[in-house]
């Protein structure tokens, strides 16, 4: 049923449940997991240049995006199961939108990440990409509960 999983991770506590949810489901399915981490914009217009980077620039995403991997996937076992890591640069519903075009089966997103708006019951990030995604969208909420065998 499930070959590909595409797991959202900002480094925050909900992305960690998602992570161990994600690995579940990948378990019972023989699935492989693939973890992207999207480091969004810093300017005032949201819009990332369509020319080449500045190399520091650069940089500093690939360095956020590595914390951002690292947050998440510490310390969860995720032995066995077939693993990519991905970092993408953008606004993150549609970065994530984008890569679920790639063949994949199911994404698993954490209700909130690091937004300011920590009394919203689900995050704007996960309300579009359930809006809009064309598989199933999977919202996993602390706390994490493992499935019965």
């Amino acid at each position: 049923m499930f070959k590909r999983i595409l797991v959202a991770a900002d480094g925050s506590e909900y992305s960690r449940q998602a992570f161990r949810t994600g690995l579940e489901v990948a378990r019972r399915f023989d699935a492989e997991v693939q973890v992207l981490a999207v480091v969004e914009p810093s300017g005032l217009t949201g819009e990332v240049p369509l020319t080449t980077r500045d190399s520091h620039e650069s940089y500093y995403s690939d360095k956020q995006g590595c914390k951002m991997l690292g947050q998440t996937m510490v310390g969860i076992d995720y032995a066995g199961v077939k693993l990519q890591t991905k970092i993408g640069r953008g606004r993150a519903a549609d970065i994530i939108l984008d890569e679920l075009r790639r063949d994949f089966d199911l994404v698993v997103m954490g209700s909130r990440g690091h937004s300011p708006l920590g009394g919203a019951l689900i995050g704007s990030v996960t309300q579009k990409v359930m809006g809009e995604a064309e598989c199933p969208v999977l919202v996993a909420k602390k706390p994490w509960l493992q499935l019965p065998r």
